[in-house]
């Protein structure tokens, strides 16, 4: 599974220099993920218990580099080269074949089943929700085994292939000598009994399924082999090409100020490992910022735009201060806000 981060590389570039961003972190992702967990830590201590901080985190986490194996709908957003997009359209991952049934319509009772994730590893057993059905995991498949399968989609059909005999076949036949499958894919010039290996231009051997390969033709006669088997293809199974301004446009769904904070605050963290008695005053600076930005969102006297926690009673979070003593909602009209 990819590093979830919040942050990205290009957002360091906007307060330093790509050349300075090398030089600090010396090539080692470690580090910087080191540095963004105590930033993130830093903000969670702050604002945690007013607002849905772990949401807007959530949010930047989940944005992944383009995967071809996925299927993206419309709203989702990928990584691209360090930038962030916006799907407008949907766009189809590649679907491998299988002779397998990795997942079962279940008849289960649960009312609150997970819904489906192709980003989730699932074994058997696991109930999930996809379109509006249920269904119960067979086989263990999923993101981390390389094996996104996902329930009730089935892109190829199988053929039964007989060992071949000496006998006249039509087009497109397809049979299996010596463990190798072949077809009969031109007729001029045939001849029954004509064994597939010779060296002739009617048979030919059907080449194994490849998922980098991405022009599979939609036909009954577009022949692989997967898993010892032959499959052709009964809908477009090949990953969509990615088109800016098509089906992406450039977008970042993250927060402003909790990107620009987090990014201070991560940065002051790896300076401070890299030369803890030799740190930079701007980079002094801009913590401390930071740190009275988290303070000031914490006590209200600034609104981070952050959407506020909710009680039981769907009412905004307080803490026990502004619940008894405040009158004006002017915090700096309030000294006893501490």
């Amino acid at each position: 599974m990819q590093n979830n981060r919040f942050l990205k590389n290009e957002d360091y570039h906007g307060i330093i220099t790509e050349e300075a961003f090398l030089s600090i972190t010396r090539g080692k992702l470690s580090d910087v993920i080191n540095a963004e967990n105590s930033a993130e830590i830093t903000i969670l201590e702050h604002l945690t218990e007013m607002y849905e901080i772990e949401s807007e985190f959530n949010i930047g986490k989940a944005i992944l580099d383009h995967d071809r194996r996925i299927c993206y709908p419309i709203g989702a957003h990928v990584t691209i080269n360090e930038e962030i997009y916006k799907v407008i359209r949907p766009i189809n991952g590649f679907k491998a074949p299988t002779s397998k049934v990795y997942w079962r319509e279940s008849s289960s009772t649960l009312t609150s089943s997970p819904r489906y994730s192709q980003f989730r590893t699932y074994y058997p057993g696991e109930v999930v929700m996809f379109n509006e059905k249920q269904y119960e995991c067979v086989i263990e498949n999923g993101y981390e085994l390389n094996d996104i399968r996902i329930p009730g989609l089935n892109s190829w059909e199988m053929i039964n292939v007989e060992e071949w005999c000496p006998m006249d076949y039509g087009l497109h036949a397809v049979v299996k000598r010596d463990n190798i499958f072949y077809t009969l894919f031109n007729m001029d010039g045939y001849e029954a009994f004509e064994i597939p290996e010779s060296l002739t231009d009617n048979w030919g051997e059907i080449a194994v399924y490849d998922p980098e390969y991405n022009s599979y033709e939609l036909s009954d006669h577009e022949y692989v082999v997967y898993d010892g088997e032959v499959f052709y293809p009964v809908m477009d199974v090949n990953a969509d090409e990615i088109s800016i301004g098509s089906n992406l446009v450039k977008n970042d769904p993250r927060h402003p100020n909790l990107k620009k904070h987090m990014t201070q605050i991560a940065l002051f963290e790896l300076c401070k490992k890299v030369a803890p008695k030799n740190v930079a005053n701007t980079r002094i600076i801009d913590y401390e910022n930071s740190i009275k930005w988290l303070q000031d969102c914490a006590k209200f006297r600034i609104n981070p735009r952050i959407s506020r926690k909710v009680d039981k009673n769907n009412e905004q979070v307080t803490d026990w201060q502004m619940a008894a003593f405040q009158t004006n909602f002017d915090p700096y009209r309030n000294p006893w806000l501490i």
